[in-house]
Order: C-alpha cells, then structure tokens, then sequence
C-alpha cells in the first residue's frame, strides 16, 4: 500500500512537471514568435528605410549630373571665350584664368562621373559596341588634355599610329581614357610629363598612359580600384580627389569587354595604365 501511494504521488508530480514544463515551453514559444515577429517588423523597416536613401540618391546623382552641369558647362564655355582675347589680360589674370578652368574641367569631370557611377549601380549602362577609329579617339581627348596641361606647365606627348580600329562602344571607351588621362595630368608636377602611346598588338589595340607622378604605394594597389576610396597621393593644383575616377574607369572597362591594368614604372616614380581593346568582334 506504501509503495502504491509513493508511486501514486510520483506519477502526480511527474505529471504536474510536465504540465508546468509544457506551458513554459509555449510561454517560450510565444516569446519567440512575438520577437521574431518584431524583428521581422524591424527588417521591413529598415528594408524601407534603404528604398527611401536609395531613392534620395538617385535624385542627388540627378541633381548633380543634370542641374549642375549645365551652369558649369556655362561657365567652361565663358573661360574659352575669354582666353581667345587674353591678350587684353595681365600674367597674373591670365594665371587666375587659368586656374579658374583647371577647376572648372575638374568639376565637370566629377559630375560625369557621378553619372556613370549612377548608370553603373543601378544597371542603367547600355552598349552600342561598333567599329570606331580608336586612333581619332585618342586624338581628340590628347588635343583636350594638351590645354589643360599646358596650364599646369605640363607637357603631354602622344605616339598614336593613325587607323587603329577596334570593336567597342566608342562612348564609354573614351570615358575610360577620359579618366586615366584626367588623373595623370591631375596628379602630375610641373615640368613633368605624361605619355599616351597606342599600338597594334594583333587581335588587340594597345594603350598606354604613362605619368612622372608620385607612383601608387602598396597600400594604395590594394584599393585601387575601390569606389570612393582616395589614394595617397594628392592633386597638384588643388582639383577633387573622389576615388570615383579609376573606379568608374574599371568597370567600363570590365563591361565593354576591355582590359585595365597598372604597373609601377621603373624606380618606383610614376604610373602606367593600359587598356587593351578587342580589334574585331
């Protein structure tokens, strides 16, 4: 009878255990559900939230890359105009001038870069690849550059054979040799030179950009072409610096199905920078 009535007991206790345990555990649930239920709320919050900062910066790139450039592109053409009659203007307005367009050109830059970078995060970059003289191409950006860097006291030189042909899109092709010739001059010293040469290498049009710079450090190669991330080395007339310029420069480049590269030149001073481009399809 004892060991019936201790069994007995047992039993009822283990059951109260059980009961006890099993409300616990759907407290727990509960709980569970009710924070997973918050966190969800949360991530739909915040997946809102980033539509919202998302949406606020395309309207930046916007205002950047359409309401600014033309007050800017404005203003270029004025500079132009006035150093056609420079002849009435002392050295040093000429030399204010002249710094009034490196800054200028400098800006513009930024802005269209800007706008590939939007084109490019939000997979907006269509290609029309054709056959072009990349030859003209080059041609045309080196007469630019020339003029810029002649305010800077730097000398540009070109070796570009006449006819390369190559089979690209010839828009963001002359970007991607826009930037690379933009940096070269922008963080070169006076009395120094930069270099564009071309050259047929069977299947591919070769283009080399070479300056007398500072060089890139190791530290700067490993986050070269990173966006928004600023190198070392600095502008020597006081232009921007974005880390947007190589960045945007890449990835046209990977996108138009060319190749970019960089080697250090020999004793460490300077940079070069090429671009190979498919010569047919």
């Amino acid at each position: 009878m004892t060991t019936l009535f201790i069994l007995s007991v047992s039993l009822f206790l283990i059951l109260i255990w059980l009961i006890i345990r099993n409300k616990a555990s759907h407290q727990l649930i509960a709980t569970h559900k009710k924070r997973i239920a918050e966190m969800v709320e949360d991530q739909d919050s915040l997946h809102r939230r980033i539509q919202e900062l998302e949406w606020e910066k395309q309207q930046l790139y916007g205002v950047v890359s359409h309401d600014i450039r033309g007050p800017l592109n404005r203003i270029f053409a004025l500079i132009q105009l006035t150093q056609l009659s420079s002849g009435n203007l002392n050295q040093e307005q000429q030399e204010y001038l002249a710094k009034i367009h490196i800054m200028v050109a400098d800006g513009l830059g930024m802005i269209r870069n800007l706008a590939d970078c939007q084109k490019l995060e939000s997979q907006l970059i269509e290609l029309n690849p054709d056959t072009f003289n990349l030859s003209s191409v080059l041609a045309v950006l080196a007469r630019n550059y020339k003029v810029l860097a002649e305010k800077k006291n730097i000398q540009l030189l070109e070796d570009i054979p006449p006819g390369l042909a190559v089979f690209s899109d010839r828009y963001y092709s002359t970007r991607i040799f826009d930037n690379l010739l933009a940096n070269a001059i922008k963080f070169s010293v006076e009395h120094k030179c930069v270099f564009l040469r071309a050259k047929d290498e069977g299947a591919w049009v070769r283009v080399d950009i070479e300056d007398e710079g500072p060089g890139l450090s190791d530290a700067d190669q490993n986050r070269l072409y990173k966006k928004f991330q600023t190198l070392s080395a600095k502008p020597t007339a006081g232009e921007t610096a974005t880390g947007i310029g190589l960045f945007v420069a890449k990835e046209l480049a990977d996108k138009t199905g060319a190749e970019l590269f960089y080697k250090r030149c020999a004793g460490g001073g300077g940079t070069i920078f090429t671009v190979r481009i498919k010569k047919v399809k």
